[in-house]
């Protein structure tokens, strides 16, 4: 599954993920994102990058707004559990002469006619529109950042000579594309430098809004369970979801049970959520237990979070910063200079 030449001297899987810091962490951030990032540290033989993708933040947010989640989730991270000894953590701007330069080295070896047909820069470009922050869909319209995001992206993994990389189906063109520009550039300079990754699988969970009118976004913080929610906030929130009726079944509502099951490690809460599930598929009226269940298991998780986070804050999350930070320079600086060399620089 791997290039054994690309793997780290340890002999351990390298992996490597992203954070996008946009705003405030929701239920579905954390499912979708951090908690299969959690799964993966439980495995000693993983050797896990994580990066605060604050460049990539740059394709379509103002970095004024950006610039407090930098260090946010990082906090957040560590206070979830991610933890020092499994995963090395980093913003993606502390190697960013490094990441850049290979990124401009490596920008040859695609075509814009590549770059236009992504999906996600069709999806991106579309979401626009909708928003009213363009008057066109056309992928040439787009700014040269979010054109070129796939090749930031490349050159975020070719720094790390990660061959697997931890991210959802959706970004497997991005992957294929990264790819081809590892085969294009080490042809042309008759070398190997570039792994060529592949997607290394998670439980990714999607998680649907509280209405279940699209995933659980933070753009719609009345329709998400927000980590800075106080637990009578998410409450009345959970109150007003939108479920079924008895006896009825829906995607929304499987949505639901399954965020309350994933955000208990309770056996008793579990047991009461299966049982719950049994007798709504019986016809009973159960939705308003089902809601005071599932406000029981979120107000643990959101007091547990709370009491977690001001311990990785400011200092931690500086100390935290530098390790990874150190060790992501060193791995970019030795990539890079391989590069240089091949190409004569």
């Amino acid at each position: 599954m791997t290039n054994p030449e690309s793997q780290p001297t340890d002999e351990r899987q390298r992996i490597i993920t992203g954070f996008r810091p946009t705003s405030d962490l929701t239920v579905g951030n954390y499912l979708g994102a951090i908690k299969p990032v959690l799964d993966i540290q439980q495995d000693k033989n993983n050797d896990l990058y994580v990066f605060v993708a604050d460049l990539h933040g740059l394709t379509d947010h103002d970095p004024r707004e950006l610039a407090p989640y930098r260090t946010e989730v990082i906090s957040d991270a560590r206070a979830l559990g991610l933890h020092h000894l499994n995963a090395h953590m980093y913003l993606q701007s502390d190697i960013e002469p490094e990441v850049v330069q290979i990124a401009n080295r490596i920008a040859p070896y695609v075509s814009v006619a590549e770059l236009a047909r992504t999906p996600n820069l069709k999806e991106k470009m579309q979401a626009a529109v909708r928003d009213g922050k363009s008057d066109s869909e056309d992928a040439t319209r787009a700014n040269f950042a979010l054109l070129g995001y796939p090749v930031l992206m490349a050159a975020d993994i070719f720094a790390q000579k990660t061959p697997l990389v931890a991210v959802g189906q959706d970004q497997e063109p991005h992957l294929e594309l990264a790819r081809t520009i590892a085969r294009r550039f080490n042809s042309a300079f008759d070398t190997d430098i570039l792994v060529e990754p592949k997607i290394f699988a998670v439980n990714s969970l999607r998680v649907l809004s509280l209405d279940g009118k699209g995933k659980m976004s933070k753009t719609n913080p009345t329709q998400a369970i927000m980590f800075t929610d106080d637990p009578d906030e998410a409450r009345k929130k959970i109150k007003g979801a939108t479920t079924a009726s008895a006896g009825d079944w829906n995607d929304i509502l499987e949505s639901h049970f399954m965020v309350a099951s994933e955000t208990t490690q309770d056996a008793d809460q579990l047991q009461k959520l299966a049982e719950l599930r049994a007798t709504h598929m019986g016809g009973m009226q159960v939705m308003g237990d089902f809601k005071d269940l599932w406000g029981d298991i979120t107000e643990k998780m959101l007091e547990t979070f709370r009491k977690q986070r001001p311990i990785y804050m400011e200092n931690d999350v500086d100390w935290y910063r530098q390790i990874g930070s150190r060790t992501a320079k060193e791995n970019a600086t030795e990539v890079l200079s391989k590069m240089k060399e091949v190409m004569g620089f």
